[in-house]
Parts: structure tokens; C-alpha cells; sequence
């Protein structure tokens, strides 16, 4: 039956039970119980009736559908409603979505995006949303011509809900490639894509990413397969999009099918000792339970002989080769410039500082594995982090926001927490994660904690050398007093230091001599609070402000978000991003610095200026 007859019979039908309810009142009575009737029921269907399909968008978007024993997220909520829900808010559920009105966060509202030599004009006609290609004609957008995409071209599907939205739209052979512009959802402001990424500055776009090269693989699940549909992305077909319940579970048409039975159910409750069917990682050894959550965040791309697909409850390491990843790292300890390796190296080396801890976000396995906490004790990711009630940002467990994640296991420290940390209990030095965890890995614009969980020590001084946590935190004092503190609290033996160097404020040998990814994790730093309330900032403003001419663009456009914040300068946020602002970088001199300015000047002279590429 379809919509028009379906509201046709509503209708009468529900103004027949008004006017039935209505008897013995007075004419006027029964004609509005009558409309009335009839206006609700019609409503109330068309509530209820599915809304057209998009054939259109739907054969441009990968083929979705359970294939090869998974089931897909719908077939759990009946069984699990609490941890479909809680899953259903998580920002893995959004990871990727099909582009509609309710999941488009950008604004596609006529507006010409520049950069690179593109323009593109992002608007919306009901609900689809579209992106029209040209050159830029002396600064301006011009016409459309041969050498560029024809459009207008529709956005089919998005990567990202959280920090920022990529867009993905059917290139002319047929592959989904995305949109050279991104949104950021905090700033609400678009940006070039390559201005996303911490890279050398380049004056041409990067090639477009395509969807079934690679990132199919962490941002949907099941899959990718080869497809019989006949639509223009028929190549990757996929169980969902976005991060589902079978991506951590395992495939679950078994599970499904075994547990139609109610009696097997309630055996299997009572018995506690859980279902063979299904994957339930709290259930797995620690090592198990970490694969799954590394399947995505590692760096490793180096696959075992006779590899084949990963599935939840398989061991990590018996598909990807993280002894030879963790090796050509190590073998390029001493190597300052990445950028002289062979492209087979160079995102390996780039992925690391030279002591091994990593400093990509969304990496964290490949430094988890590495602590002792892990090789020595049982922690895995689920310790701290929760897909199911966690906060969805970070997926971090509510009893786990601060040191007392760390208590179950180092209660002796907990005896006497100032004895240890030699810093106030309530302040941020008595919480184990900023000593331990640093924020020293970067993405997305920011930067975030370290999971190679160790004890600070007197780093930083040199390039791709990884800044320290104790000057993170006091950017005012000099690594030599960092030193120093660790000897007499700790008994570290001082290192040997560069004389030139040891006794200047650390923030301002990183700002000003640092390599690019040292120069972004202490220009952050420079925003964060536990750091304002430990350092005098006064001494390391006019190297912060040199950042605001930084050459690479996310350097700048994170220096310019704190300068906005906290030094109430007025930025324009697009042209910081776009180019260096000699005139912002003036505006925070110190007439009278505390540092000389021929010391300045001099570690000004000395950047560590290597290209650096974080493989994000």
C-alpha cells in the first residue's frame, strides 16, 4: 500500500472514531472530533512512513549489508540495549556516516574555499550537498576548465564527528576521493585538507585520498570486499560504516543464531562463564585484548608472511611484524632528517622519537606495548578506556580521570603521594599521567598523551629528541634544572648537556630552536593549564609569538587559538592558516625580555629545520 493511500485510509478511519465519540454532542461538536480525528491519524502515519530512499546517494556509497558470518549492529540491540546505546553516542559509531542533513556538520552554504591553486564552491540543494571546482585566477576564483574535476560533485559520505569532518565524493573513475577541504567542528571553519597536517609547506595539493585505498580498512567494519553491486563505488563493499559492535566482537551471525533459543541464554548466564560464539574482550588475556584495539591504532603496516584478515580474539603480532617496525625505528636513533630515508622508512622513523616513544596520535598501541605496565603487568586499553560508558571523549572510564586509574596497582606510592611527586597532592605534579603520560604525541591540531608509559627524564635538547615531561609543565625553567631536580629527588644521574643550551628556558629553546614536531607540542603547551599555573610565561612570550610566523600551518593555527584565548589578540584564523603573520609574531616582543635577545636571535639562527611529516 503505498503513502497516498495509507494517509487516505488514516484519515477516515480516525474521523470516524471521532465522530463516533462524539455522539449525542451538537453538530459543531462532531465535525471538529471528525476533522480532528481524521488530521491526527494522518499524522501519526506519516510519522511512521520511511522516508524515499536516496537511490542516488546510494549507489555512489559502498555496498553495506552483512556478508561472510557478520550480522551488523541492528541485529545486537534487542539483546543488548545498554551497550547499543552507549556505543550508539560513541564517537566510533560516527566515524564514518552517508552524507545527509542530520550528519553534515559543515557549512555548505555557498561560500568559495581557497588554497593550494583550487577554489571550490560547497553548497546544498535540499538535501544533497554539493562542492563546484576552479582555479584561482590572480587570487580569485575563476572558471572551471579541463585540467580540474567536473562538477557540481555530490558529497557521499563523511570521516569524522569529533574534531573534524573529511568529505568523500565519487571521483570520475568511479573510487571515492576526498574533498581537499576539511571542517573544523570546535572553530567551526573550514581549512585546506594539507593545512590539516603537521608536513612541510608546499604550494600545490597533496594527491586526493582515496577511500579504498586505505582507509576503509580502521573507519568502517567487515570488509572492505569485492561487491556484485553495479554502483560507481561497487569496489568496496562493507558490513557498516563507522566503527560497529562486530569490529571489537567479532562476526556474529553464529551468535545470533545460537542464542534465538531463550534457554541457551539463561544456561549461559547462569553458568557465567560466557558464550564461545561472540568475543567479549574483558573476557580475553591482556595481550588479546590489546590486539584488538591495535588492529586500528598502530603505525605498523608491515605484514607477516602468509598474513591473513584479523579478527577480534587473534593475536596482533601474528599478522603484523612489530619487531621489524620497532627495529628500523631504533636503527634510526641518530637520524635527524627522516626526510633523506627511503619512502619505505621515512613514515616509520617519522612515527617515533628518537628514544622510541611515538608521536603520532592514535597510535598508542605501538607505545602501550612497550611500557612495563604492559610487558610486566597485565594493563590493556580496556584499564583505562571504556567503549561501553565511557566519556566519548577520549572513550576514557569515569573512575579513570585522573591518578587514581593508577592505584590498583602502585599503592605504595599512593601511601604517600607528596613523598613521591614532590609537588602539592592536588596539584596537576601529583597526577601520575602528566609525569608518566605527557602530552607528547600529535594530531588533529593537538597534542596528546604519550602511552609509552616511563619516568621523566632531562630530554629535549636535540632534534626529534622527545620533550621532556617536567619542562612540558615548567616551560620557564631550563632542562638543566629539570636535571638537577631528578638528582636530588630521584638520584638520575645529570646527562651531559649543551652548555649553550642547559640553562635557557626550555619552552624557548624548543619555540625557537626546535624541529617542527618540538616547536607544536611546546607551542600547545603554552595553552595548557596545569603549564600556565606552574611557569612564569612572561620569560617564553616572545617565543611563543615567533610561532605565529611558523612555516608549517598547523604550528601556527594552534598558536594562534592560544594567542586568541589567552593573549586577546584578534587573528584571522584562515589567512594564519594560509601563510606566516610576521605582523602577529611583533605583537607579543617583549621590549625588556628576560632572556636576551641576542640569545633569541642566536637559537632563532639554530632551528632545527628538517622537514617533518607526521603520519597521521
Amino acid at each position: 500500500m503505498n503513502a497516498l493511500l495509507w494517509l487516505v485510509v488514516a484519515a477516515s478511519v480516525g474521523g470516524l472514531v471521532g465522530a463516533l465519540a462524539a455522539r449525542g454532542a451538537g453538530w459543531a461538536a462532531r465535525l471538529v472530533a471528525l476533522l480532528g480525528g481524521s488530521t491526527a491519524a494522518a499524522l501519526s502515519v506519516v510519522a511512521f512512513i520511511p522516508p524515499a530512499p536516496d537511490v542516488d546517494l546510494e549507489s555512489r556509497m559502498p555496498e553495506l549489508g552483512p556478508s561472510d558470518g557478520f550480522a551488523s549492529s541492528a541485529t545486537c540491540r534487542a539483546c543488548h540495549p545498554g551497550q547499543y546505546e552507549t556505543w550508539h553516542d560513541s564517537f566510533h559509531r560516527t566515524m564514518t556516516q552517508g552524507a545527509s542533513p542530520e550528519t553534515v556538520v559543515a557549512e555548505f552554504d555557498g561560500r568559495v574555499l581557497t588554497g593550494f591553486g583550487l577554489a571550490a564552491r560547497v553548497f546544498r540543494e535540499g538535501d544533497e550537498f554539493l562542492v563546484d571546482f576552479g582555479p584561482i585566477v590572480d587570487g580569485e576564483p575563476g572558471p572551471n576548465d579541463a585540467s580540474l574535476p567536473e562538477g557540481p560533485r555530490r558529497i557521499v559520505m563523511l570521516t569524522g564527528s569529533h574534531n573534524m569532518q573529511a568529505f568523500w565524493m565519487t571521483s570520475a573513475t568511479g573510487t571515492l576521493e576526498q574533498l581537499p577541504f576539511v571542517w573544523l567542528i570546535e572553530e567551526e571553519r573550514w581549512i585546506a585538507n594539507d593545512n590539516s597536517f603537521l608536513q612541510p609547506p608546499e604550494d600545490h595539493p597533496a594527491e586526493p585520498a582515496i577511500w579504498g585505498d586505505g582507509c576503509v580498512y580502521c573507519h568502517a567494519t567487515g570488509g572492505p570486499w569485492d561487491s556484485e553491486f553495479e554502483g560507481l563505488n561497487g569496489d568496496t563493499a562493507v558490513v557498516e560504516l563507522g566503527i560497529a559492535c562486530e569490529r571489537c566482537h567479532g562476526p556474529a551471525e553464529e551468535h545470533v543464531l545460537a542464542n534465538s533459543n531463550p534457554a541457551r541464554r539463561y544456561e549461559l548466564h547462569l553458568e557465567g562463564e560466557g558464550d564461545p560464539t561472540i568475543v567479549n574482550p574483558k573476557r580475553l588475556d591482556h595481550v588479546r585484548s590489546a590486539s584488538l584495539c591495535g588492529h586500528c591504532h598502530t603505525a605498523c603496516e608491515e605484514a607477516v608472511p602468509n598474513d591473513e584478515d584479523f579478527f577480534a580474539g587473534d593475536l596482533l603480532s601474528d599478522h603484523l611484524d612489530f619487531e621489524a617496525m620497532h627495529a628500523k625505528a631504533a636503527a634510526a636513533s641518530d637520524v635527524i632528517d627522516p626526510d633523506e630515508m627511503p619512502d619505505e622508512d621515512r613514515d616509520v622513523v617519522e612515527a617515533f622519537w628518537r628514544d622510541g616513544r611515538g608521536r603520532v596520535a592514535g597510535r598508542e598501541y605501538d607505545s602501550m606495548t612497550l611500557s612495563g605496565c604492559y610487558l610486566e603487568g597485565e594493563m590493556t586499553c580496556i584499564t583505562c578506556h571504556r567503549v561501553h560508558g565511557g566519556d566519548p571523549n577520549g572513550q576514557v572510564a569515569h573512575d579513570s580521570t585522573d591518578r587514581s586509574m593508577c592505584q590498583s596497582c602502585h599503592q605504595d606510592y599512593f601511601a604517600d603521594v607528596e613523598a613521591h611527586t614532590h609537588h602539592p597532592i592536588d596539584s596537576a605534579g601529583s597526577d601520575c599521567r602528566n609525569c608518566h603520560m605527557p602530552h607528547t604525541s600529535y594530531g588533529l591540531l593537538s597534542a596528546t598523551r604519550s602511552h609509552r608509559m616511563a619516568s621523566p627524564l632531562a630530554t629535549g635538547l636535540e632534534g626529534r629528541e622527545t620533550p621532556n615531561a617536567c619542562n612540558l609543565c615548567h616551560l620557564d625553567q631550563s632542562i638543566g634544572w629539570t636535571a638537577d631536580k631528578l638528582a636530588e629527588w630521584y638520584g638520575i644521574e645529570r646527562p651531559a648537556l649543551a652548555e649553550d643550551r642547559a640553562d635557557i628556558p626550555a619552552g624557548v629553546v624548543w619555540m625557537l630552536r626546535g624541529d617542527p614536531v618540538q616547536r607544536t607540542i611546546a607551542g600547545w603547551h603554552y595553552g595548557w593549564e596545569p603549564t600556565r599555573e606552574a611557569s612564569d610565561l612572561r620569560a617564553v612570550r616572545p617565543a611563543f609569538g615567533v610561532l605565529l610566523a611558523d612555516p608549517y600551518s598547523t604550528t601556527r593555527q594552534i598558536a594562534g587559538r592560544i594567542a586568541v584565548r589567552y593573549e586577546g589578540m584578534t587573528i584571522d584564523m584562515d589567512a594564519l592558516s594560509a601563510e606566516p603573520q610576521e605582523d602577529l609574531m611583533r605583537e607579543l616582543r617583549d621590549p625588556d625580555p628576560s632572556v636576551p635577545v641576542e640569545t633569541l636571535r642566536r637559537l632563532l639562527n639554530e632551528r632545527i629545520d628538517v622537514p617533518a611529516s607526521i603520519p597521521e
